[in-house]
């Protein structure tokens, strides 16, 4: 659902080839087998296709060409890879063909959905529609039955509202304006949709609460959700139980305890990121979330504070920073992994396991490394899924 769900929008001269790497349950490398790889390796089946941008779900994966078009590879249960037709896997990249000469700008995958925004302001979703009993899943289509292949969400579009960034988590979508407002959809259990309830929408809503403060870039997680508005503040939304909000829960309708719902978006607060002098603390320039734990980034592109993985129960400065070459310009997480990206495009990860890009023998659990098995790209863009990383190399 990524975090997975939340990869921005690279600049559309920003293109090159696809490498991944991670756990391959489900065929999600796109490398015709469920094998798990711990090196970066290139898509075979993408060589000779200019990638512009790339969206690691839970169980699928899906690419953006430089043109346009849109690949997706991994697990088809519910119709996310968008083929209309539903088969259970597809290890190997295939292209949309409904997505054809549509203009797609961004994509992003949920654990069971997909979304697509194109460069008219246009929305489509396909996937996981939800059901009766268990209510919608992160379509915004006002139907129950998922769906194969991408279908306009009449809310957005050049006639309508003007989307110009989409997140996916796992039966929830937030979809961001051009205007910096933020739609919000799906279940609404433990709060994630933000609209002040755990009630269920399965049409667009605006969410009001954040209106005033334009949002930057929002992430739609599993069971909760994050913002950065403009004034650099990181606002997050719905279930605790990783420690993911950065706060404690407290008020009447909650006991205090770690699991607890925030129903509506709060801001966190981030001390860490105070000045030396005790100055104003820093605006937060970037942030990355997964299912279980949110990142931020300071203005100064090198102070990065950690909240979630059900390891800091409060916001948490990370250590090794001052080994990085350069500033941080992207972050993005999974659910157990960081990845920076820095101006002189390098890659450096914090977590443990196969995502982080490193063979096993350089592996040191919860310690931020450089990706060593990059240093010979020059990486432009990368992404992370729950258990899977991807980036784009010039």
């Amino acid at each position: 659902s990524a975090a997975a769900a939340g990869a921005t929008t690279p600049p559309p001269a920003v293109a090159g080839r696809l490498l991944i790497w991670g756990t391959g349950e489900h065929g999600k490398l796109g490398l015709a087998d469920p094998n798990d790889r711990e090196v970066p390796v290139e898509v075979p089946a993408l060589e000779g296709v200019k990638i512009a941008s790339v969206a690691c779900g839970k169980y699928h994966t899906a690419a953006v060409t430089e043109g346009g078009d849109v690949y997706t590879w991994g697990s088809d249960q519910y119709g996310q890879l968008g083929h209309g037709d539903v088969s259970s896997k597809a290890r190997e990249p295939r292209p949309i063909e409904a997505l054809a000469g549509v203009g797609v700008t961004q994509v992003a995958c949920g654990e069971y959905h997909s979304a697509a925004v194109t460069a008219d302001g246009s929305l489509l979703t396909w996937g996981y529609g939800g059901g009766f009993f268990a209510g919608p899943g992160g379509l915004g289509l006002s139907t129950w039955s998922s769906i194969s292949t991408p279908t306009r969400v009449p809310t957005f579009g050049p006639d309508g509202v003007r989307a110009v960034a989409v997140s996916c988590g796992a039966f929830h979508t937030i979809a961001q304006t051009a205007e910096g407002e933020l739609y919000s959809w799906g279940r609404g259990e433990w709060g994630r949709l933000g609209h002040g309830g755990a009630g269920s929408y399965n049409e667009p809503l605006r969410l009001e609460q954040l209106v005033e403060a334009k949002s930057r870039h929002a992430i739609a997680c599993e069971s909760h959700s994050v913002c950065l508005d403009a004034a650099g503040r990181v606002h997050t939304w719905g279930r605790n139980e990783h420690w993911q909000l950065g706060y404690e829960i407290t008020g009447f309708l909650n006991s205090g305890q770690a699991f607890d719902a925030q129903h509506e978006p709060f801001p966190v607060e981030l001390p860490q990121l105070a000045q030396p002098d005790g100055g104003p603390a820093q605006p937060v320039k970037l942030i990355g979330a997964s299912d279980t734990g949110t990142v931020a980034v300071g203005a100064d592109g090198r102070s990065v504070v950690l909240f979630g993985f059900r390891k800091y129960f409060e916001p948490h400065l990370l250590e090794g920073t001052e080994k990085l070459d350069s500033a941080i310009v992207e972050v993005c997480c999974g659910d157990s992994h960081v990845m920076l990206l820095t101006e002189g495009g390098q890659v450096y990860s914090w977590g443990r396991g196969a995502p982080l890009g490193l063979s096993q023998t350089d592996r040191q659990q919860w310690t931020l490394l450089k990706a060593t098995t990059l240093d010979s790209e020059k990486v432009l863009h990368v992404a992370a899924g729950s258990f899977s990383s991807a980036a784009i190399v010039a």
